[in-house]
């Protein structure tokens, strides 16, 4: 179809005595796109026949029934048209080759906006809808468009993959203010935050400029999140701020000074929304790159002159070493020093070892102990 007419379309299926009827439904996806994209230039003709099962389409699964089983494919074959090189460099910033010419049609960001508005205007596919009515295909959208970052085998893959998943993510985010957005905004802000940072560990197997990419679309994001979001970014602060040290210490100085950036807008200059969780952060390096934060944190953790007392920095420890992959050297040797220091609160909780099991669980350094 996408190089013939509908009638050569059918003629060829008849002449290899296949059921176009059949054939067009299993991909009824991709064969939709397309047909946006001409209707939206110049043939109205074959959507109007698909939308209302007449004439070519008369036999075909009802259109409605067929939109709205397979909207989790439209919706990723649509993104997955998405072939943009200038629209990458002028989001990202980031200069370099080419995306592979595979896997046509491509689309341009503005025929891809095109495309989508005429989603919303001729079957009110948008946001609000996605939000309301169908949380679990947009979920499941974002899971694929980011498995598809993995799972690319080349660089320019990876990265025209990564600027699929980031367009679809920064349509989102327009309405993440938005009431509509109250229950699933957790899940999104975990779920983007998580998947681009994973993307990086390991530096992002060899590749500095997917690193690079993910570490500014992170910014973009959050900068977007804040403040209207806080409540949800302060839950996964903890893990965002861990791995951003580790970039921050890259020895690539793009990289470095994207996560220094970004450490410096979520600790300094959004420590008003985000106080409660920073103040939860374990300790930050004693590096040149980290002085800002590091003040910020530290007066912030002292709440004012008012210092946590011993128990309370070990439960800190405790829930910093608990994170997920996250690197905690400088809270251990905070915690050293913790300890050398308050010697006298040191052993008072080691007296209470001495006591009965507590009944609403175990001795801080029980828990210590035994981690």
């Amino acid at each position: 179809m996408r190089t013939s007419d509908i009638e050569k379309t059918m003629s060829f299926c008849m002449n290899i005595d296949v059921d176009f009827n059949k054939v067009f439904e299993d991909v009824f996806p991709s064969c939709f796109v397309w047909l946006i994209s001409r209707a939206i230039v110049f043939d109205t003709d074959t959507m109007r026949k698909l939308i209302n099962n007449t004439d070519e389409f008369a036999n075909t699964k009802k259109f409605s029934q067929l939109f709205r089983s397979r909207l989790q494919d439209i919706l990723v074959e649509l993104i997955r048209r998405l072939h943009d090189e200038d629209d990458f460099k002028k989001i990202l910033s980031i200069s370099f080759t080419c995306f592979p010419a595979t896997d046509p049609p491509h689309f341009s960001r503005d025929m891809l906006d095109l495309c989508f508005d005429y989603l919303e205007s001729g079957h009110s596919l948008n946001t609000h809808m996605l939000v309301e009515q169908q949380p679990a295909t947009l979920q499941k959208t974002l899971l694929r468009l980011a498995s598809a970052v993995h799972s690319s085998r080349s660089r320019e893959g990876k990265l025209k993959r990564l600027h699929q998943y980031a367009y679809f993510c920064l349509r989102l985010t327009h309405d993440l203010s938005k009431s509509i957005f109250n229950e699933m905004a957790a899940f999104l802000i975990r779920d983007v935050c998580y998947s681009l940072l994973h993307l990086t560990r390991n530096g992002g197997d060899g590749d500095e400029t997917l690193v690079a990419a993910c570490c500014k679309f992170l910014d973009l994001f959050l900068r977007q999140a804040l403040p209207a979001r806080a409540t949800e970014v302060q839950d996964v602060l903890r893990f965002i701020v861990a791995n951003l040290i580790s970039l921050a210490q890259s020895k690539n100085s793009s990289i470095s000074e994207m996560a220094a950036s970004l450490l410096r807008f979520l600790v300094v200059e959004q420590k008003n929304v985000l106080r409660e969780a920073i103040a939860k952060l374990g300790s930050f390096p004693n590096h040149e790159v980290f002085k800002d934060v590091r003040e910020t944190h530290n007066t912030i953790k002292l709440d004012d002159g008012s210092a946590l007392c011993l128990e309370d920095e070990l439960e800190r420890f405790l829930d910093a070493i608990g994170e997920e992959n996250v690197e905690c050297l400088e809270d251990l040797a905070n915690f050293t020093q913790q300890l050398s220091m308050r010697k006298s609160e040191l052993q008072k909780l080691h007296q209470k070892l001495q006591s009965p099991y507590p009944e609403n669980g175990a001795n801080i350094l029980h828990r210590l102990i035994f981690r």
